[in-house]
């Protein structure tokens, strides 16, 4: 990659990162924008197809009123940027949402699952023959995944 950003000789790298500038500016942006294209590469390949699974973090911001009122709830994926945030869903047609669900019965564990749809403000899309919902409580997420497959 090419940031053209300096005509100096020396390029800075942190691990195979080129960066732009100042070390340490940008790294983050730099290697998820890297670790995307090379995954993209990978799933793209017909000979030897792979699967590849990223996870990201999304967080809650809540906006408030000058008189202290709760305006709206906004949500973002924690990310090198939130531009590199509105890449990472748009390079993916497989966009799935995990979510942990607390009983009100004393005692009873957590369920975990994973939603294929949007439902409410949770983005989530697919497009494999999958359910828009399935529970992976006490199961990996790949056999799971691997099963609602088998099941097209």
């Amino acid at each position: 990659m090419d940031y053209g950003l300096n005509n100096a000789k020396k390029v800075d790298t942190v691990g195979f990162v080129r960066m732009p500038g100042f070390k340490e500016y940008g790294v983050e942006h730099n290697y998820m924008i890297a670790l995307i294209s090379a995954c993209m590469r990978l799933s793209a390949n017909k000979a030897k197809p792979c699967n590849f699974f990223l996870s990201a973090h999304v967080m809650e911001r809540q906006i408030f009123s000058p008189e202290g009122k709760l305006v709206t709830t906004k949500q973002r994926l924690i990310s090198g940027g939130q531009a590199l945030a509105e890449k990472i869903l748009a390079q993916f047609k497989e966009v799935w949402h995990f979510e942990d669900e607390s009983s009100i019965e004393v005692g009873k564990p957590k369920t975990y699952k994973v939603y294929t749809q949007t439902l409410g403000e949770n983005i989530a899309s697919t497009d494999l023959p999958i359910p828009k919902e399935f529970d992976i409580t006490n199961s990996w997420l790949y056999d799971k995944f691997s099963e609602a497959m088998n099941k097209k």
